[in-house]
């Protein structure tokens, strides 16, 4: 409680984060909003009542902490509410012309053009429908759509839809992603059915960040920084990520070093240092001038914030590192929690989504475990000398960050780089001087000589980190695989929380607490695993690019398709929560060595499998009798050859179906009383069998 009582903010903080996660689980009626408003009436009154008749007030102080935190609980919840309303659009399966507006950087895929749009009209014959919403849309690449900006305004024939979840067990939910980022449909465009209409030319500060960030991008390139380091150097001074190889995302990923690419605290915090160093060197003799000093920090970080997009984590940075220099101007000390809280409640009130959001989620983990556990570890072991006190501050700042990072980096990541202390000995000081030194390059940029001196050595320093990056991913046993659920993320902080109140105030019951927890994120572990024991499962994945069907019998597993590399994928997190072994892949193509598979057993259950044109033209003279058929794309064979053949119970299309002969299936289907299921629309189909034997021979 003392805790609370020194920083307010985190009073208010809490309740309003339990409404946003309520207003976005829950389904509330409008009366329970009611209910919460006439509570708070009632015991703000009651609270009156107390102070009018002089009764004794701590007491009753419990009536105003209540009204306020069920206030602030139902502020989020109603703000999530509107945020989700925000998302449904009135423009949905139609196919029509609509006037749009991009309304961010236009992202270059391999095939397409990804383009955010505000829908502003929809036009039907001549008559425009004003709409409201935001979508997104796939533009065929071509040279048209590269050179498209934001600002642009279009004219788009197409029809909008909302993005369907594959339910791929364990799978990205992508709705859910979109939803969560104001997204309400999306759409694919070919070339011919869209054309530019106009721009809008007010001024817009984003528009201005972005020119910004493209100038400062052009010096980098002006003074030759190539390649790998280019992509590095705009990642970690300006976030901006387009020129990232696979190869070196995949490097920083596994090594642990990711967040110095993704611009956050530790850079702003960098660039809060450089400026209060120069302002203090200029003008911090002046104490008259203290004001205009501050004021100059604020701006030069804001205008550091908009340059790099605007992103949560600097964002987050950026309001905190304000306010900590306010405080130091007005000489008064900052109660750091304080601080945060204050940042994370503004951005939360502008946008409640972002409490679900991945870089929201490890910024705030990682500040707070800093601040948390890097002191008392610091004073674990003193060091005089200077170079190796420093060494050891960075140990405790880079134990404690992952302290703070690792329950999310495990849940939406599964990894855990093993070398990280590794990493960041050499990732932070070298991504502090690379930051320094770019900001050098940027100064004496005018001066061509000074400049190219400066890129050589920013060019030498970008090398030495990348190579250092890469030598350590493949040092053995870099990184390890681990799945776990919402539940054990809750656990994990749960105990780190008890553990730490243990050891600030003593107390047993906070161990066993935190021991009980640990317990629990175990037992939960060894549940999931029993069920391999309990439960056999047949997956047929919803995938756009290929066909894959999986089978699972306790830690073994076969794997059928025409892709190695998109089962894999898709697979991957299903196999890491039941700790499966490697796949057995069996290839469905035509090529030598691959599998002919035509039917198996599952379950006592018949399934035959129809691809390419295993039925076209081919005669029987009865239908084969099957409990299940599987039909992915069956090339020149027509939808009704297959009941001439085959009469099955149940009937599944993938998704290499194309769309047309989906529906004449699923016509045929409804005709002769058969089940019907399109993983394209409802998603990944599961077979569970309970209490197996030993494994049946699938192969026949």
């Amino acid at each position: 409680m003392e805790f609370l009582h020194r920083n307010p903010f985190v009073r208010l903080l809490l309740p309003f984060m339990a409404g946003i996660l309520a207003g976005n689980s829950l389904a509330l009626p409008k009366w329970f909003l009611w209910f919460l408003a006439v509570a708070i009436i009632l015991l703000l009154l009651a609270h009156c009542i107390v102070i009018v008749r002089k009764i004794p007030f701590y007491r009753f102080r419990w009536l105003f902490g209540c009204a306020i935190f069920l206030f602030f609980s139902g502020l989020g919840i109603v703000l999530t509410d509107q945020a989700k309303r925000q998302t449904k659009v009135d423009f949905l399966n139609v196919e029509r012309t609509f006037y749009v507006e991009i309304t961010d950087r236009p992202e270059e895929k391999p095939r397409s053009v990804l383009c955010r749009f505000n829908v502003i009209c929809m036009y039907d014959s001549a008559i425009a429908y004003p709409t409201k919403g935001q979508a997104i849309a796939y533009l065929q690449k071509d040279s048209a759509s590269l050179a498209l900006r934001r600002g642009d305004r279009l004219l788009v024939s197409t029809t909008f839809e909302v993005p369907v979840s594959n339910n791929n067990p364990e799978g990205f939910n992508y709705p859910q992603y979109l939803q969560r980022q104001g997204i309400a449909a999306t759409a694919y465009v070919p070339n011919g059915k869209w054309k530019t209409a106009g721009r809008n030319d007010r001024f817009s500060i984003m528009d201005l960040a972005e020119r910004c960030q493209q100038y400062l991008l052009s010096i980098y390139k002006k003074y030759d920084i190539y390649k790998d380091n280019f992509g590095v150097l705009a990642a970690l001074t300006l976030g901006y990520k387009e020129s990232l190889s696979p190869d070196i995302r995949q490097s920083f990923s596994a090594t642990g070093a990711m967040h110095i690419l993704a611009v956050s605290g530790l850079h702003t915090g960098i660039i809060f240092v450089v400026l209060n160093w120069i302002f203090s060197l200029l003008i911090g003799r002046f104490k008259q001038l203290q004001g205009l000093q501050t004021i100059l920090i604020i701006t030069c970080l804001w205008s550091y914030a908009f340059i790099t997009g605007l992103s949560p984590s600097v964002l987050r940075a950026t309001i905190m590192f304000s306010f900590v220099r306010i405080g130091m101007s007005l000489k008064r000390s900052s109660q750091i929690y304080n601080t945060i809280a204050v940042s994370a409640f503004l951005l939360l009130l502008h946008n409640p989504f972002l409490l679900f959001n991945v870089g929201f989620q490890l910024s705030y983990s990682a500040v707070i475990a800093i601040i948390m556990f890097q002191p008392p570890m610091a004073r674990l072991l003193y060091i005089k000398n200077k170079p190796l006190r420093w060494l050891w501050d960075l140990l405790c700042v880079s134990v404690a960050a992952q302290i703070g990072t690792a329950p999310w980096t495990l849940h939406y990541f599964h990894q855990f780089s093993n070398y990280f202390l590794l990493t960041n000995i050499l990732a932070i000081p070298m991504a502090s001087i690379i930051i320094y030194t770019a900001v050098t390059l940027l100064v004496v940029s005018p001066i061509e000589i000074l400049g190219k001196i400066i890129a050589g050595l920013l060019n030498a320093e970008l090398t030495f980190l990348n190579t250092g990056i890469r030598f350590i991913e493949k040092l053995p046993y870099a990184t390890s695989e681990i799945w776990i659920s919402s539940l054990q993320i809750a656990l994990l902080f749960g105990g780190i929380t008890l553990i730490t109140a243990y050891f600030y105030r003593k107390k047993a019951a906070f161990l066993i607490s935190a021991l009980s927890c640990i317990l629990l994120f175990f037992i939960s572990s060894l549940y999931r695993q029993c069920e391999n024991f309990t439960t056999n499962r047949l997956i047929v994945y919803a995938d756009n690019r290929s066909d894959i069907i999986q089978s699972t019998h306790y830690r073994e597993t076969d794997i059928y398709t025409d892709s190695v590399e998109q089962a894999l994928y898709q697979s991957k997190s299903f196999r890491l929560k039941y700790n499966l072994e490697n796949p057995q892949i069996f290839l469905l193509d035509n090529q030598l060595g691959s599998a002919r598979l035509h039917g198996f057993i599952f379950d006592n259950q018949r399934f035959l499998l129809l691809r390419d044109t295993l039925l076209y033209r081919k005669t029987s003279q009865q239908p084969l009798q099957v409990d299940y058929v599987l039909v992915g794309d069956i090339g020149k064979t027509r939808p009704a050859e297959i009941f001439q053949h085959v009469q099955p119970k149940h009937l599944i299309v993938l998704n290499t179906c194309p769309f047309w002969k989906t529906d004449e299936l699923k016509f045929l289907c409804q005709e002769n009383e058969i089940s019907f299921w399109d993983t394209n629309v409802q998603g990944a189909w599961i077979l569970e069998q309970k209490n197996s034997l030993p494994r049946p021979d699938n192969h026949r």
